[in-house]
């Protein structure tokens, strides 16, 4: 999964891809060469605070992370990250999701062009709204425990006063 997000970011940078990046069947020079290009804060998991860590370290690119001892990034970070050295130096250590997790919300959202003065347009749209994400609740097979309806004004613009409401329902099946 790891090496699968690496590829990933690898065919966006590298126009000559054609956005295909298929690491396995690639040269093993031409990885390395790809990976002493990389950072190591763009490997998936290495946020900023990691990132600097490992520079201290003196490793800057994905291909110094590769070469780096497991044991030691165990130590030093966490099981985590002993798992995504692993699986850069392929041995397959996260399992791929074949069936995403549900969704916890559905948000149906959106700006309008123009100033709304009539509530009558307020409720069209927002029953459009509605209708949006009921279909998309539908097509999930999901179930709905709360409804959250809200407005607000152009926070924006100073020649108004600000507006901002919401209402909850929650619903009892």
């Amino acid at each position: 999964k790891t090496e699968a997000k690496l590829a990933n970011h690898i065919s966006k940078k590298n126009a000559y891809l054609n956005g295909v990046c298929n690491l396995i069947a690639m040269d093993p020079c031409s990885v390395e060469t790809l990976y002493q290009a990389i950072e190591v804060g763009e490997i998936w998991g290495v946020g900023r605070k990691y990132s600097k860590k490992l520079n201290g370290m003196g490793i800057h690119t994905v291909m110094d992370f590769v070469q780096s001892p497991p044991l030691m990034i165990r130590d030093q970070f966490s099981i985590v990250m002993h798992r995504t050295l692993l699986e850069l130096q392929g041995v397959s250590c996260i399992e791929l999701e074949h069936t995403p997790p549900s969704k916890q919300q559905i948000i149906s959202s959106r700006s309008f062009g123009q100033r709304i003065y009539h509530i009558d347009d307020l409720k069209e749209a927002m029953s459009l709204y509605v209708m949006d994400a009921v279909k998309r609740l539908r097509e999930d097979q999901l179930l709905c425990g709360c409804l959250i309806g809200f407005v607000q004004s152009n926070p924006f613009d100073s020649s108004k006063p600000f507006y901002n409401k919401s209402l909850s329902l929650a619903l009892p099946e």
